[in-house]
């Protein structure tokens, strides 16, 4: 990559071209000099090529929860960059890697698009009225790999989820057994308990996380994934 302007640039990436499409659209919304570039056939080498000015801002059509290792490489090269993952929902997995990370923000597709072409990027950014606070950008040292942050999500989640369920045998047989894949019916018989009790338990889980689709999203709310390592391992 190389770059010919002097503003700072906007970095995009989006598996689907519609998506980009309209996120390039969002950042041209209103008149601005704001520059982009989209992502979709880099790798990570290519970005730690990169010679042109840091991008202020990145924004990436995935669920942070399921992408850790690409929003981490984004993290130790671009250290100071702002984050806005899309989606059209987050799941408890995708809140807690952005308030782990931090400067990142989390936008549904509806909430980003409802003020378009009069709200753009910066104003989703800045305003008070559709930015909340976030999280102070937390540092990584180029050496570590995604397998030890992914261990340290996995127990920053355990403890978040302790101001959420105060029932530490709720969480326990939810993380320990049912989110790693585990069905009712084995939990119950490897902890000599009834199955209506495992049911329970995942019923509580599920409430307390505003999950609404058990087979799509139970699992996926509590665990978090390292994904693929480059935009082209995503697109084939």
């Amino acid at each position: 990559m190389s770059s010919k302007d002097k503003c700072t640039p906007v970095f995009i990436y989006s598996a689907d071209w519609t998506h980009a499409t309209a996120l390039q659209n969002l950042i041209r919304g209103k008149k601005t000099t704001e520059r982009y570039i989209l992502l979709s056939q880099l790798t990570i080498s290519d970005l730690c090529s990169y010679v042109g000015p840091p991008p202020h801002v990145i924004i990436l059509d995935v669920p942070p929860g399921r992408y850790v290792a690409l929003i981490l490489a984004f993290r130790k090269i671009f250290p100071q960059a702002l984050m806005i993952c899309t989606q059209q929902y987050f799941l408890y997995s995708d809140r807690m890697v952005a308030e782990y990370f931090g400067a990142m923000l989390l936008k549904e597709y509806d909430a980003l698009i409802s003020g378009y072409p009069n709200v753009g990027i910066a104003e989703h950014i800045t305003s008070s009225l559709f930015s909340a606070a976030h999280p102070p950008i937390r540092p990584f040292c180029a050496s570590v790999p995604p397998q030890v942050v992914l261990g340290s999500l996995e127990i920053w989640i355990r403890r978040r989820l302790s101001g959420v369920i105060p029932s530490s045998r709720t969480r326990a047989i939810t993380l320990d057994w049912l989110a790693r894949g585990i069905s009712l019916r084995e939990t119950a018989k490897q902890l000599k308990r009834s199955e209506k009790v495992m049911y329970h338990y995942r019923r509580l889980m599920m409430q307390a996380l505003g999950i609404r689709h058990c087979s799509r999203d139970f699992i996926h709310s509590l665990t978090v994934k390292a994904g693929p390592t480059s935009w082209k391992d995503h697109d084939r």
